[in-house]
């Protein structure tokens, strides 16, 4: 009844291209060849099992360290925003929310949907001055299980502070493997009086 959780492949594509370009890639072949092997082979515009994305979290967290690949991934993820998956949707977002986090960060459950496809329910609000909250219910099991994968998205969501021009965290704040739910905190530094205008 339920489609198969799935990751975009032109997603994955973008980010093995970027991983080659900074000499990273080898280590995703040497550890998982067949991985690389399906991307490459995939169509651009295909949904691929989501357990390919998790593949290449582990791979990066065993080849690099857990923090340190997850990190090198979220960095991948903001060098796409000028290829044509994110570019229009990025420029979009920009135009009619401007650049202040908590506006433009309520937009991460559209991002998540250009990645990703039946691997549960997104949504995202402010919390507190200078902090957005994303719930996310409906998990797969093997991605609520998943803790590597889980911590990859908030890593992930960070690009949102380097879009805006601050600095900020996001970090997993919770976790039910039961209830098949996480919960993600943002903060960032909140602008002083004198720092400008709002975007």
């Amino acid at each position: 009844m339920s489609a198969s959780p799935a990751v975009q492949a032109g997603y994955m594509k973008n980010l093995f291209e970027r991983l080659a370009a900074q000499g990273r890639l080898s280590a995703l072949e040497a550890a998982d060849p067949e991985l690389v092997r399906e991307v490459a082979a995939a169509s651009r515009v295909a949904w691929l099992p989501v357990a390919l994305n998790v593949r290449t979290v582990e791979v990066m967290a065993a080849s690099f360290g857990e923090e340190r690949g997850i990190e090198l991934l979220a960095d991948c993820v903001y060098e796409q925003f000028d290829t044509p998956l994110w570019k229009g949707f990025i420029g979009g977002a920009i135009r009619l929310l401007g650049t202040d986090p908590g506006s433009l960060g309520r937009w991460i459950p559209e991002a998540m949907k250009l990645v990703f496809r039946d691997c549960g329910s997104f949504s995202a609000e402010p919390s507190a001055e200078a902090e957005l909250t994303v719930n996310v219910s409906e998990l797969p099991p093997q991605l609520a299980a998943h803790g590597p994968w889980l911590r990859s998205l908030a890593t992930g969501m960070t690009p949102l502070f380097t879009l805006c021009g601050r600095d900020g965290s996001a970090h997993l704040a919770e976790v039910d493997e039961q209830a098949r739910s996480a919960r993600y905190v943002l903060r960032w530094k909140a602008r002083n009086q004198g720092d400008g205008p709002r975007g």
